[in-house]
């Protein structure tokens, strides 16, 4: 039976995502990478970090991150002692790419917390000002515009309900760089799951909806409809359960 780590360089590997994709993902530094992927835990700062760090490569992966965590639970229990404390090298190692040298990862949520509310309350004091005048302000009503020949509405001018409908979705997909997995659920039928080789191509079409996973998007040209699209990750360089349909498509186009 193969070891953990094993399992997690395979299913990276199958999804062509690097471990440099990884440490920009998760801010986690290149050699803690390494080590779990070597199941090299003692080299890991210990305790809740470990557990932590082996959660955030199980997701970037595409594995289920409670049998991972349980896996690692298991495994470390049986061939490596873990730290009872991290030491400040490790700590400072977190982030191989952190300028000040020392990310620590209740610091940087707490600063995360703060920036939040602070842009919660900086927009709704901006939604007051706006809304409400200043003292001794007179408000000057709007007149209503009046209405003009070229304003008013004309049959051409008028929206048409089907202009941007189409038939079908039609998803096209080349691995332009690198393996590439993905998973296609095409009007709520079976998963497609497969990788795709470099050089290699496929195209699903769906007459409702279509559901896309991906590995790693930059490793990919996707087409929809024919046009270039984009998609925004949330984490990394995966996409997970995108769902297009013939309503929505535009809003992936480039």
């Amino acid at each position: 039976m193969s070891s953990l780590g094993e399992e997690l360089r395979k299913a990276r590997e199958e999804r062509g995502i690097t471990l440099r994709n990884i440490s920009d993902a998760t801010h986690i530094g290149m050699r803690f990478l390494q080590a779990i992927e070597s199941d090299a835990y003692n080299q890991l700062p210990g305790g809740i970090f470990n557990r932590s760090f082996v959660r955030l490569f199980a997701r970037q992966v595409g594995l289920d991150e409670e049998q991972v965590v349980a896996r690692y639970d298991q495994q470390a229990a049986e061939n490596v002692a873990e730290p009872q404390k991290p030491s400040a090298s490790y700590l400072e190692d977190f982030d191989e790419r952190s300028s000040s040298g020392r990310l620590w990862l209740p610091v940087l949520i707490f600063m995360i917390l703060c920036a939040g509310a602070y842009a919660a309350y900086q927009y709704s004091s901006t939604n007051k000002n706006e809304e409400a005048p200043l003292a001794g302000q007179t408000v000057t009503p709007t007149p209503a515009a009046t209405a003009t020949p070229e304003a008013s509405p004309t049959p051409e001018a008028s929206p048409t309900p089907d202009a941007t409908a189409v038939a079908e979705i039609r998803v096209h997909m080349l691995a332009k760089s690198a393996n590439c997995w993905t998973k296609v659920v095409v009007d709520d039928g079976e998963p497609q799951e497969r990788t795709l080789k470099s050089g290699e191509s496929a195209e699903f079409v769906a007459s409702g909806k279509l559901v896309l996973s991906v590995g790693n998007v930059r490793a990919l040209n996707i087409e929809l409809n024919g046009q270039p699209a984009k998609f925004e990750t949330e984490r990394g360089v995966g996409l997970k359960n995108v769902v297009i349909t013939k309503e929505n498509y535009q809003q992936f186009l480039q």
